[in-house]
């Protein structure tokens, strides 16, 4: 009985060895595979890295950022080269946008002083033109106002009922420049007033350089010949004047009355005389107020 017991302490105690010695040995065989394998693993990634460090580099890209490698510490060598791409694209795109911001810069530096240049010329140029116009049409207005037309205003009731007073007619002073005045036609002259001093007249043109006038009972008459003047006139000419018929009309001279015979002064009384040439400033052409009046001046 002890026999056995003695028999099975150490049966029970070489399988405890056994198993010990497996254990320890398979123990120890593991730790050395997976030292082993973790050296052979940080063996491979250093190859890796040195590879993928020099295909990079020869490929001219930039290097992993750190924190890109720190979040991706598996990268493969095509994945870092992706995105080593990447980078080098974003730092070109980068390079590439400060140049054209340097360039606008400069550029409109440099444009500055020119568009402020020639926006002072536009405004210099337009100030010229501008003054220019002005003097042009100051020059047309004075022409015309001198040798073309001008603005009268009649005074007085002498040529009632034909123009009234106050009514404003414009003047024609170029027609008599290439025409002789005419029989009929209503002309603005000087006269020399003893207590005014010269003032301007409005008169009709009765007789021309030449013509023998004479006034019996209320007719003119022009050359022996009763001269019509209905169209005009609505009253005989009573009053003769001071002067003795018949009258002949000096050369270069115009015996001229107002269609209102009996309030009228003009060649019927020699305080005025006929009226040269010279004195006649223009003929009455249109009358353009009241403007339920405008029209010609018959």
């Amino acid at each position: 009985m002890e026999n056995q017991k003695e028999k099975r302490s150490q049966s029970e105690g070489r399988d405890t060895k056994n198993l010990s010695e497996l254990l320890e040995f398979d123990f120890n065989q593991v730790t050395d595979e997976s030292v082993e394998a973790n050296v052979s693993q940080q063996s491979k990634k250093g190859e890796n890295d040195q590879l993928d460090s020099f295909f990079v580099d020869d490929m001219g890209l930039p290097p992993l950022p750190e924190s890109d490698a720190a979040k991706h510490p598996n990268l493969t060598m095509s994945n870092a080269f992706s995105k080593a791409q990447e980078v080098k694209q974003k730092d070109k795109t980068r390079k590439q946008s400060a140049s054209k911001v340097s360039a606008k810069t400069q550029s409109a530096e440099g444009e500055a002083p020119v568009s402020s240049a020639r926006r002072t010329w536009n405004i210099v140029k337009g100030v010229l033109v501008w003054s220019k116009e002005i003097i042009i049409a100051l020059i047309l207005v004075w022409l015309i106002l001198t040798f073309v037309a001008q603005n009268s205003t009649v005074y007085g009731s002498s040529m009632a009922p034909t123009l009234e007073n106050g009514e404003m007619i414009l003047m024609n002073k170029f027609i008599y420049r290439i025409s002789e005045p005419q029989r009929g036609d209503i002309i603005v002259f000087t006269y020399d007033d003893p207590i005014q001093g010269e003032e301007y007249l409005i008169k009709r043109v009765i007789g021309l350089p030449g013509d023998t006038i004479e006034i019996l009972d209320g007719i003119v008459y022009i050359n022996g010949t009763a001269y019509d003047e209905s169209k005009y006139l609505d009253m005989s000419t009573e009053i003769s004047g001071d002067i003795s018929y018949p009258f002949l009309v000096p050369e270069n001279s115009y015996f001229v009355m107002g269609d209102n015979r009996a309030n009228s002064k003009d060649s019927r009384f020699s305080e005025v005389g006929v009226v040269s040439k010279d004195q006649i400033v223009g003929k009455a052409s249109i009358r353009f107020w009241p403007l339920d009046k405008i029209g010609f001046v018959q």
